[in-house]
């Protein structure tokens, strides 16, 4: 594909709201190696121009030792900063930070990235405890869970389920003009509910698609409802249910949801990369209200941790997060007539050449990655406060194919630990 740039001019704005709200939920998920969808509506940062892009001097291929590496991608990929972690043998065997957090600090292991899509795998972790525990029954009708309406006004007498809303083959489909309703920014936390959430977008007809079970759609609303189920089947919120289960347990280095959760100092600021003057323009700190699908703020070492969870099945430390049955659930492809590579969240992906089960994810500057090897408990995390996986929806795939790049030599390097 060829390489252009991405350009921060505000009269593209309306083509890139009605590419936003009427195609990406189209073009997102398609085959069986899913990028990373898009979590929110797009803000107006523009779309590509056609100017020539700037002299970087010559390209002369990324160097021999791994940190020159990721220095070069990062560099042709438009990435401001980066952080990478392997996971290997049941420990964090190498973590690499790159580049910066910020104007004025460099990403460093502690560094707070925006999670995105990433976001979703704590929530299913969190919905399989409770299950577990008989608290939960993930094939109950959706609406015996909440207790009110949730069904698709088409499909009267088919049920949702939250198994479905787990996998994305629930019928409910991702209106971006509402969830743009549902975006504060400036560093300000949402003022609305879970509930709230959860009651609105479902009593909206044309927030349902297909008949529930039929067909997949990555749906981000879907998981801000699965965050009121969670409060509902525990008795508490799901904040303090997350750090009481998951973030302080685990010690996920200061993961949390709000910005009231977590250290301001630490937070990465997002960026959007202009080829064409090879700028880096930071964006807004943003958080949504639909939380539970994409506001996580975690680093490079709380991440790999909760990676060492999987690869450990279900424990870490001593801390078991997942019983057996449980584990074996996110590694099971749930509906293979609908989704041949989707398990309960998690999902089969081809990145760097290697067949991976993980979940990236994707919002305003940020494209992330987060990987693991069933067979052999190898896992990659990388974390940017980059755009690249939005210009790859608009059609540039240098920051994109930067990132796949990363995790086929960060792969190769764990080859040699």
């Amino acid at each position: 594909m060829a390489r252009s740039e991405l350009s921060v001019v505000p009269v593209w704005g309306v083509a890139l709201a009605c590419l936003s709200l009427c195609s990406l939920a189209l073009v997102a998920c398609g085959g069986l190696d899913v990028t990373p969808v898009f979590d929110a509506a797009l803000p107006d940062v523009g779309v590509p121009d056609a100017g020539a892009p700037a002299d970087l001097g010559p390209d002369l291929g990324p160097p021999a030792d791994v940190e020159g590496f990721l220095d070069y991608e990062m560099r042709v990929g438009g990435m401001r900063g980066l952080a990478a972690a392997i996971v290997q043998d049941g420990v964090v065997a190498r973590v690499y930070t790159r580049g910066m957090a910020s104007e004025t600090s460099a990403v460093d292991e502690h560094t707070l990235f925006v999670a995105a899509s990433i976001s979703k795998t704590f929530v299913g972790a969190l919905l399989l405890q409770l299950a577990a525990e008989g608290r939960l029954d993930l094939d109950a009708p959706l609406d015996e869970v909440l207790g009110f309406p949730a069904r698709n006004p088409d499909f009267p007498a088919e049920p949702l389920s939250v198994r479905m809303l787990m996998t994305h083959t629930s019928g409910l489909i991702d209106d971006f003009g509402t969830l743009a309703g549902y975006t504060v920014s400036d560093g300000m936390d949402p003022t609305m509910t879970l509930d709230e959430v959860a009651r609105g977008y479902l009593a909206v007809p044309a927030h349902f698609d297909a008949a529930p079970g039929a067909a997949y759609s990555y749906c981000n609303a879907g998981f801000g409802v699965l965050g009121r189920v969670v409060e509902l089947a525990s008795g508490e919120d799901l904040r303090t249910l997350s750090e009481a289960r998951l973030f302080g347990p685990l010690a996920l280095d200061g993961a949390g949801w709000f910005y009231a959760d977590v250290d301001a100092s630490r937070l990465a600021t997002e960026y959007i990369w202009n080829q064409r003057t090879n700028v880096y323009t930071p964006q807004p700190q943003r958080n949504y209200a639909h939380y539970p699908a994409t506001s996580l703020r975690v680093s490079v070492t709380g991440l790999a941790r909760w990676l060492l969870v999987y690869t450990g099945a279900g424990t870490l430390d001593g801390v078991r997060v997942l019983d057996p049955a449980s584990f074996a659930e996110t590694q099971i492809v749930t509906y293979p007539a609908v989704r041949s590579n989707q398990a309960l969240v998690w999902y089969y992906t081809t990145q760097g050449g290697h067949r991976w089960l993980g979940h990236g994810g994707s919002s305003v500057g940020s494209s992330n990655q987060m990987l693991y090897d069933p067979d052999t408990g190898r896992g990659l995390v990388v974390l940017t406060n980059s755009d690249a996986y939005i210009r790859e929806r608009l059609g540039h795939s240098e920051g994109a194919d930067a990132i796949d790049a990363i995790i086929g030599r960060l792969d190769a390097e764990a080859n040699t630990l």
